[in-house]
């Protein structure tokens, strides 16, 4: 499996751009799909196992726990959730272990929640994405989460769920 490479495409009916519910732990749809097929097609068994591996956790920027973090106006409007464009986001009723998968995103490295914060949250921040760094004035994500947010990425070793392949055969054919 790590020479040989293979083109895969999938039909469904399902609308893969719909809203979705997002819950701490599951898996999108399309990933979900994406597992159906290898199990499938490849004969692929697997399982999640949680290691220690590089990452963030997502503390408090100072030890007197003061954040620049709102409390969720009650009740959300439509307009709850992550918004995210290159350099913004902005969240309406958002919880923190949330907020954490999409650092987990930008980052590149697990982010876990660590700021000992209950609830949903209203907040927007602004950065310079990496590749504007250069030219732009606008902080980088770290220094925006700490200023903005008042909250810090804390690199170290974080547990990880990582897929574990049991077994895997030559696909079947068309």
């Amino acid at each position: 499996m790590d020479s040989e490479r293979f083109d895969i495409v999938a039909l469904t009916e399902r609308d893969l751009m719909a809203p979705i519910v997002w819950t701490p732990g599951q898996y999108a749809p399309m990933q979900l799909m994406m597992q159906a097929v290898l199990a499938d097609r490849f004969k692929m068994v697997a399982h999640i196992e949680e290691r220690e591996a590089q990452g963030y956790a997502l503390v408090l920027r100072s030890p007197a726990g003061s954040s620049k973090l709102l409390s969720a106006k009650v009740p959300c409007t439509p307009n709850c959730g992550l918004k995210i464009a290159s350099g913004t986001v902005s969240a309406r009723d958002v919880p923190l272990p949330q907020f954490a998968e999409l650092l987990s995103q930008l980052t590149g490295r697990r982010v876990i929640d660590s700021t000992g914060l209950i609830g949903n949250f209203d907040f927007d921040a602004q950065w310079a994405p990496e590749s504007q760094q250069a030219v732009s004035d606008a902080p980088s994500l770290f220094t925006a989460l700490q200023e903005q947010l008042g909250l810090r990425l804390d690199p170290g070793r974080v547990p990880t769920p990582m897929l574990v392949i049991d077994a895997i055969e030559r696909p079947t054919a068309d």
